[in-house]
């Protein structure tokens, strides 16, 4: 029952980004050799309990990189999408229905 308090406590700190921060134990956090047949969500949980214990990168830095990969993430789509629709408008590419339908019609 005192680690349910516990582990609400801590998520209740982090949701309400309460300046009293996580102590870590000093433990080193034990990685698996393969990592081949773990789940995406596995290997997100890994890598962010090696990045606390292991490297020494607070919650504050790793949701900063978060924040970071995810601004990336926004503009690469926003330049693909921009290229696309310039070759779209240059007739450089088909557009995926023309090629669906290009296909059906050669059988």
């Amino acid at each position: 029952m005192l680690s349910l308090v516990d582990m609400i406590w801590t998520k209740t700190k982090i949701a309400f980004d309460v300046k009293d921060p996580l102590k870590p134990t000093g433990q080193d956090f034990a990685l698996p050799d393969d990592w081949s047949d773990l789940s995406p969500a596995e290997k997100r949980r890994l890598t962010i309990c090696n990045l606390f214990a292991n490297q020494q990168q607070s919650i504050e830095v790793q949701k900063q990189s978060v924040e970071r990969q995810k601004t990336a993430i926004r503009m690469v789509r926003l330049i693909v999408g921009a290229i696309v629709l310039v070759a779209l408008s240059l007739v450089l590419v088909l557009p995926p229905f023309s090629c669906a339908i290009g296909r059906l019609l050669r059988r």
